[in-house]
């Protein structure tokens, strides 16, 4: 049985890091500018995709997140460049913390940049592990990334534009949680209301898993409507939210019954919120075989399901910025290849 709940809410610079010694230490350098609006955002960009990333946050081999499927993603988004598609990948600039302060709380943002958070915390997030200089400068670099791909597309005639990163949607206001430090989702979201005309963003989150911290981090705001299609059980197992629109599907599913949901609430969804900007978390989870995931779809099917999206907000004139999310797959290069092909399909949908 597929189950769903819908519920409509009445919603009325760190000084204790320096991160250019990261980034100096780290021979870095390429993955950071500091100057807000660097991104060239003249016309022409209409038929082009951009992306953006930021650095690697090495783990420990075996650890339970695929720390490279960034790199690896842009690998083979590299080699569509190469062979002539109009896919531009850079590197982004640094997320700033009044940009990540617009979604979760100083003292969380301060503790976590200064190391000084809680070591139960940081393993509740799942990079225990990690060291501090790396942790830092990834998690600036994923919120960067999901801030430039939102200023690209908000400040130009571009109409989608990529985070080959985050989609950390596990992230609450207070802390971090499922190898989500900060909220990239959320963050994006803020940052297109605070700098541009619009009055509605739509976060479109179709990961395995339930979107709860950007439900948590916008649940007294009406101008970011959170709709999360994920399996019924699994995790967060304890620290569910509620979306605007959650729709929950039973273990197994396949693309037909998957595809028929989503093409039967994401329309209607649309028409009656009308945003400006919808922020898709593109998680690769649902595919069979997901180590994380129970759900059971093949690639085709996550294939059109992200054609779907594409057209859906595309046909009606709205803005798209795609972010990465799960994918956790025994062999990750079949993770890799799903999550490329997201980016791909968009560049594809421009053309036209």
């Amino acid at each position: 049985m597929m189950l769903l709940t819908q519920s409509y809410r009445p919603r009325g610079s760190w000084s204790c890091f320096n991160w250019q010694k990261v980034a100096t230490s780290k021979a870095r350098k390429c993955f950071y500018q500091t100057q807000r609006g660097s991104i060239n955002q003249e016309k022409g960009h209409a038929s082009e995709l951009h992306c953006f990333y930021g650095p690697d946050i090495p783990l420990p081999e075996g650890h339970q997140f695929p720390w490279q499927r960034y790199r690896e993603a842009c690998a083979l988004l590299n080699k569509e460049t190469e062979a002539g598609k109009s896919i531009f990948v850079r590197a982004a600039p640094l997320a700033t913390t009044q940009e990540i302060e617009t979604c979760h709380s100083s003292e969380y943002v301060q503790s976590l940049l200064g190391g000084t958070l809680d070591k139960r915390k940081l393993r509740k997030i799942g990079f225990g592990e990690a060291a501090h200089d790396d942790l830092v400068a990834s998690t600036l670099g994923v919120i960067g990334a999901a801030n430039a791909a939102t200023r690209f597309v908000m400040g130009s005639d571009a109409r989608i534009a990529g985070a080959v990163a985050g989609g950390t949607h596990h992230a609450h206001r207070e802390f971090g949680a499922g190898f989500c430090v900060f909220n990239d989702c959320a963050v994006a979201a803020a940052v297109a209301l605070d700098e541009y005309d619009i009055s509605k963003v739509m976060v479109v989150d179709l990961d395995v898993h339930q979107g709860n911290g950007t439900a948590d981090i916008f649940r007294d705001d009406d101008r970011v409507f959170t709709y999360s299609m994920h399996q019924q059980k699994g995790y967060p197992m304890v620290e569910r939210a509620v979306s605007d629109l959650d729709i929950e599907l039973e273990d197994g599913m396949e693309d037909s019954m998957y595809l028929d949901i989503l093409f039967g609430s994401l329309r209607d969804i649309l028409d009656e919120q009308r945003p400006e900007l919808v922020v898709y978390q593109a998680g690769v989870d649902p595919l069979a075989g997901d180590i994380m995931g129970r759900l059971n779809l093949s690639r085709e099917g996550l294939q059109k399901r992200n054609q779907h999206v594409f057209e859906e907000v595309l046909g009606r004139g709205i803005k798209c910025v795609v972010t990465f999310g799960g994918g956790y797959q025994k062999d990750r290069r079949v993770a890799v290849e799903a999550h490329t092909d997201v980016y791909c399909q968009a560049a594809a949908m421009l053309k036209g």
